[in-house]
């Protein structure tokens, strides 16, 4: 239902904001593209988004526990990974969609059918702050 709407508004918005032209071919191809990147990026993005907030944000909860206990060794990783590791992946995941979201509608105008459209941006999967907004 929200992506149906939110593709309506972007329709409508993109066609009635530039020059209207009755059959610009690149402009209509230009458009129609933007409008798939939105759809898929909103549909997929929130689905990337949320598994790599959660894998990213109980990895930062297991390292962030064992450097507050000191030793940054396997054992307090694990109690990390069970204990704080919950709740920041939690928070990573909802955060995370929610930036897949927004990430599919901003990236679907200015760059659409990229990477950083479906949230898969970075070096490699786990490589996602979902903290961290630019």
């Amino acid at each position: 239902m929200i992506v149906r709407f939110t593709l309506l508004v972007v329709t409508l918005f993109l066609l009635s904001s530039g020059t209207a032209y009755a059959f610009d071919r690149e402009k209509i191809k230009e458009t129609t593209k933007k409008i798939g990147g939105i759809t898929f990026g909103s549909t997929l993005g929130p689905v990337f988004g949320l598994v790599r907030g959660m894998l990213a944000g109980t990895i930062q909860g297991a390292n962030d526990t064992a450097s507050f206990v000191g030793d940054n060794v396997i054992t307090y990783k694990v109690l990390g990974g069970l204990t704080y590791g919950v709740i920041k992946g939690s928070a990573g995941g909802v955060v995370g969609f929610v930036k897949g979201i927004r990430d599919g509608v901003h990236y679907g105008i200015e760059s659409p059918f990229t990477k950083e459209n479906f949230s898969l941006g970075g070096n490699n999967f786990l490589d996602y702050d979902p903290f961290l907004w630019d």
